[in-house]
């Protein structure tokens, strides 16, 4: 009997409020295989039910069906991945698990060694990048508001030319200012709208 492990997303989508444990399922090989079964398919009995896992990468929005898996004997990898859960720093760990996998073969190698925290970090790169821009093209965009800001509130008091200057260029009370800049942005928020 050949025996397969199904997650739960894929225990939904086959067996809806069923049990999928003793189901059968078939593993199509081609196209042709996903519209029906034939003399030469190779059935599988579901033994066991496990959680759905992200894959890919931390967010894994991708849409899947679900996940199924084989036991090692029956459907041997050439590259198997394992976690080691520990209290102690990872990398000082890992020369003690490599040590252990050397005195039950020592013609196996152990490569890609990284802390669970630096493939999380590494898995959100791509949403980390454009985040960061973002911030950049944002806090570009303030300074000049921020200085132009700056050189109303901070133009002196010049009787003389006071009746040339825009109303914001009037010295007064931070309030007034204040109330002033608001008025001015609503107005050309209303008239963008209003075009909109």
């Amino acid at each position: 009997m050949r025996a397969v492990i199904v997650d739960e997303s894929l225990a939904r989508k086959f067996w809806p409020g069923q049990s999928p444990i003793g189901k059968r399922m078939y593993r199509p090989r081609s196209a042709e295989d996903l519209y029906g079964t034939g003399p030469d398919t190779k059935w599988l009995t579901v033994v066991g039910v496990v959680g759905d896992i992200k894959l890919r990468d931390l967010l894994d929005t991708e849409r899947r069906v679900g996940s199924y898996y084989f036991p090692f004997d029956q459907q041997s990898e050439s590259v198997i991945g394992f976690v080691v859960k520990t209290s102690m720093e990872p990398m000082v760990l890992a020369e003690s698990v490599r040590r252990a996998i050397a005195a039950i073969d020592p013609e196996l190698p152990l490569f890609d060694v990284t802390p669970l925290s630096q493939r999380i970090s590494d898995s959100l790169v791509g949403q980390r990048s454009p985040m960061l821009l973002t911030v950049v093209f944002a806090g570009v965009a303030l300074f000049p508001r921020r200085g132009g800001l700056y050189g109303v509130l901070c133009v002196p008091r010049d009787p003389a030319s006071a009746r040339d200057r825009h109303p914001h260029g009037r010295r007064g009370t931070p309030r007034r200012m204040v109330r002033l800049v608001v008025e001015e942005g609503l107005a050309i928020l209303a008239i963008g709208l209003a075009a909109g």
